[in-house]
């Protein structure tokens, strides 16, 4: 059964077992003895349901050649999962060396755990959608668009709540915004 109540062999220990714990299973729990006056004792469980989020817009655009890196944070853990592993469309890419496929992984703090999947320089062929699906967790993806370098402006790739500007082309944006004291009304200048 997937819950159940449990007391080994020659103890007086009694323990409630829960199984492929679902997130209905939190709350508070009440364990009570059955002498007279009963007595209590209340236990709360609070259940987290973990899952990926690749920072940044759901869309991003590379150039070729440049470097593509997307970091996936894996938030709620209890545990370590037992793989990460990155797709492109439905292929999966850990292990493509070759290809200059990196994945590193960093050790769980506060719940939290980081993947970061690097692409030392993409072609043409690396546009699609890539995924972060570790195990037993809810997965998330992005949608990767690549460009030739000599195809138009450069455009910004917003990333951990940057904005990077690609190609070689310096380009500045500058908005001065005022906000006037007492007026609730702002006014950009361009």
């Amino acid at each position: 059964p997937r819950i159940a109540i449990v007391r080994p062999v020659l103890s007086m220990n009694w323990s409630l077992q829960i199984r492929k714990v679902m997130m209905k299973d939190d709350g508070e729990y009440v364990c009570q003895t059955s002498e007279h006056p009963p007595r209590s004792v209340l236990v709360q469980l609070k259940v987290y349901e973990a899952y990926a989020s690749i920072i940044g817009s759901k869309e991003k655009v590379f150039r070729t050649g440049s470097e593509m890196q997307l970091v996936c944070i894996i938030k709620d853990i209890t545990q370590a999962p037992t793989y990460i592993f990155w797709y492109h469309d439905s292929r999966m890419i850990n292990y493509d060396s070759v290809s200059g496929v990196s994945v590193v992984v960093s050790p769980v703090t506060s719940r939290t755990l980081r993947s970061v999947l690097t692409i030392s320089s993409i072609t043409m062929s690396h546009g699609g959608t890539y995924s972060c699906s570790p195990s037993q967790v809810k997965s998330d993806f992005v949608v990767i668009r690549v460009k030739h370098k000599e195809e138009g402006q450069p455009e910004p790739v917003v990333n951990s709540g940057e904005v990077r500007w690609m190609g070689s082309d310096l380009l500045t944006l500058l908005l001065l915004v005022k906000c006037v004291r007492n007026i609730s009304q702002c006014y950009i200048l361009v």
